[in-house]
């Protein structure tokens, strides 16, 4: 698999990492994001892991609510078409890019790039990891997940 460009997790605890390139969300972001999950959803689907909502979509773009249920994941994958960012709302959970694993917390916001596997782990036993996921690309659909591994079956 040929990379254009490496993952970048944004936080605080790597600053020194992402040396200039590093932005904290500012707090007009982290509003917006925190009203995501309470607007009113055009589409709910109901996942092994959880759920998620679509808030806003248009051509090139799409907004999600992840809500990830305790001691579940998301399937190993990668995505052709789109690009992805993910805030964190609340709860504490890890993310698999490529070969490296991050813990993420509230606020942290993780840029995945298209064609980099991935995995969001919640493994907490009594508190969901809520996140907005940002999806900007060419092709924003299910049709553009490649599954790597699925603990839920689902190939």
């Amino acid at each position: 698999m040929i990379r254009e460009k490496e993952p970048v997790l944004t936080t605080e605890s790597n600053k020194n990492l992402l040396g200039g390139a590093y932005k904290q969300p500012n707090k007009s972001l982290i509003s917006f994001i925190n009203k995501v999950k309470k607007a009113k959803a055009i589409r709910r689907e109901i996942k092994p892991w959880g759920f998620y909502s679509i808030i806003l979509m248009s051509e090139n773009f799409l907004i999600k609510y992840l809500f990830i249920n305790p001691l579940s994941c998301t399937s190993k994958q990668f995505h052709h078409y789109r690009d992805e960012y993910h805030i964190v709302l609340s709860g504490v959970g890890y993310v698999s890019l490529g070969d490296k694993e991050y813990a993420i917390v509230k606020d942290h916001m993780i840029e995945i790039p298209r064609e980099v596997s991935h995995r969001i782990e919640n493994r907490s036993t009594s508190s969901p990891l809520e996140i907005v996921e940002f999806q900007i690309g060419e092709h924003l659909s299910d049709n553009d997940i490649v599954r790597l591994d699925d603990v839920y079956g689902r190939f």
